[in-house]
Order: C-alpha cells, then sequence, then structure tokens
C-alpha cells in the first residue's frame, strides 16, 4: 500500500479500488476479509503504525 501512495495513488482510489474488490467477489471470503483489512489500514480504522494515510 506504501507503494501505492508513494506512487501518489490517493486514499479515495485507494479505497474505491477496495470496495470494487469487495462487490466483484462477493462469494470470496478470503478477499473479502482481505479487502476489509486493507480498508481498516487506509481508512485509519487501526493502530496508528498501521495507517496508511493520516
Amino acid at each position: 500500500m506504501f507503494t501505492f501512495k508513494n506512487s501518489e495513488g490517493t486514499q479515495n482510489i485507494a479505497i474505491e479500488i477496495l470496495k470494487t474488490i469487495k462487490i466483484e467477489h462477493p462469494a470470496n471470503q478470503t478477499l473479502q476479509d482481505g479487502a476489509d483489512d486493507i480498508l481498516d489500514m487506509v481508512t485509519g480504522y487501526c493502530n496508528a503504525t498501521m495507517r496508511v494515510w493520516e
């Protein structure tokens, strides 16, 4: 995720990509869980050391 951010990726684009993954793969629990975990890091709903954007 930091590579995405350092390549001028924005928080909003990251959120949209992750939401799209969840919508396109509703039956794949592994993708759902992974997208949720990464969304927590992207949105800041996690430990401060795991946050990508402040």
